[in-house]
């Protein structure tokens, strides 16, 4: 097949989205397939475009087998609604402009977030002669309005149009769970044009390799309870009830709380954590990818966390992947779909979403039993092996993709 992903996240940048096409279109290229990637230049969540990129227009490149067509974005940090949506546009341009050198592809797949990517992405499957299928990984503008990002009544209007307007012109709607899938059903999408294909974790990268003593040691922590949080500071996470945890924990020598990464809240809760006077939080910067695995070893329990809104409810972060596959226990500030898998793997402890008392209350449970919280995390590499492999979750893609492919070769259609 020929197929191209637009994206507006990819490496070197780190995240969920980010791994998740990278991993994908990897694997596609090994089986033959010839794949390309329409992205744009490294900058998220800082809003800096990275230093080789800089001052380019478009730059061709690969990624082992991949072909990376990345075109200009307006950068900036990931923050204010104005700053997000100048950031998002300008990058839907630019990729409308970039393919349409291109040659005939047989499926355009299109990530959202952002939701205006997905007009972009029928604009050019029509161009190049292609089915299109849109990947929901957060159900927008819907996310935007439950935390308050966007507010304007005429512009959540015209948000739901478009939504609307895309989802009916894609041949296929994938989500990344069962609980988006509901969502998109009640709406009154067709149940066969909506696919549930999960999140997932490659599992021989992140495996355990005996490592967590040593980047303990490299980073002071040796002797400490250490609850990590490594991923993006943003407004959904609701970190702030980590920062609260930690100062009810004061009194518990042995915890940390480490928080790695980047994102639009961080320098917030950096100063939140020193007006506390917080010397149980070390926060460190986002580590690359090639050394995730390492950090996560460190991890005595890793955090997992989220707002309390209704939109959540059907979250599953990757982060949870990744971490149960490294057998360390999930310390969860989270409810819905999150919360019961964790219950129903036995991988973790679960408090309520913005309870301090309960995830601090939850986490002195875990560092008092260490012996279950090594079970715990042993059931969660037993559970991922099960249900989330990303080769396994490639080959569902791979079958919904030849599908599609067959089907316009069949009817020789553009788009839909």
């Amino acid at each position: 097949m020929r197929l191209l992903f637009l994206t507006h996240y990819f490496p070197p940048e780190v995240g969920a989205p980010q791994s998740r096409i990278d991993e994908l279109a990897r694997i596609l290229a090994d089986k033959g397939h010839r794949v390309t990637v329409l992205t744009n230049f490294p900058h998220y969540p800082a809003g800096i475009v990275s230093p080789p990129y800089r001052g380019k227009l478009i730059q061709r490149e690969h990624r082992g087998e991949v072909k990376v067509i990345r075109s200009y974005v307006w950068a900036r940090p990931n923050r204010g609604f104005a700053s997000r949506l100048a950031n998002h546009l300008s990058f839907c341009l630019s990729s409308i402009i970039a393919a349409a050198g291109l040659a005939r592809v047989d499926v355009v797949v299109t990530e959202s977030p952002p939701l205006f990517l997905g007009f972009s992405g029928w604009l050019i499957s029509r161009m190049l002669g292609a089915k299109l299928v849109f990947n929901v990984a957060d159900v927008w503008p819907q996310s935007a309005v439950e935390m308050g990002a966007l507010t304007n009544r005429k512009a959540i209007a015209m948000a739901e149009w478009l939504e609307r307007f895309i989802y009916d012109r894609s041949h296929r709607v994938t989500v990344v769970t069962e609980g988006i899938r509901r969502d998109l059903l009640e709406r009154g999408l067709p149940p066969e044009r909506v696919v549930t294909l999960t999140n997932g974790v490659d599992l021989v990268f992140f495996r355990v390799r005996g490592l967590g003593a040593a980047i303990k040691s490299e980073l002071g922590l040796s002797g400490k309870f250490v609850v990590m949080y490594a991923g993006t500071h943003g407004m959904a996470q609701g970190l702030e009830t980590a920062l609260k945890a930690a100062s009810l924990l004061a009194g518990v020598p042995g915890i940390v709380f480490v928080m790695a990464g980047d994102g639009a809240e961080k320098a917030g809760l950096v100063e939140k954590a020193g007006r506390m006077r917080l010397g149980n939080v070390r926060f460190l910067e986002a580590w690359p990818k090639r050394r995730m695995p390492e950090l996560l070893e460190a991890a005595d329990a890793c955090l997992v966390s989220l707002k309390k809104l209704p939109v959540f409810k059907r979250a599953m972060p990757s982060k949870m992947y990744e971490a149960m596959a490294l057998e360390r226990p999930l310390l969860a500030s989270i409810e819905g779909l999150a919360a019961e898998t964790i219950a129903k793997s036995g991988c973790g402890l679960v408090a309520a979403p913005e309870d301090p008392a309960a995830l601090a209350e939850a986490a002195k449970r875990l560092y008092g039993c260490r012996k279950a919280a090594i079970r715990m995390g042993r059931r969660g590499r037993r559970y991922v092996e099960k249900n989330f492999s990303r080769a396994v979750i490639a080959g569902r893609w791979e079958r919904l993709l030849r599908e599609a492919a067959a089907e316009r070769s069949q009817h020789g259609e553009y788009g839909q």
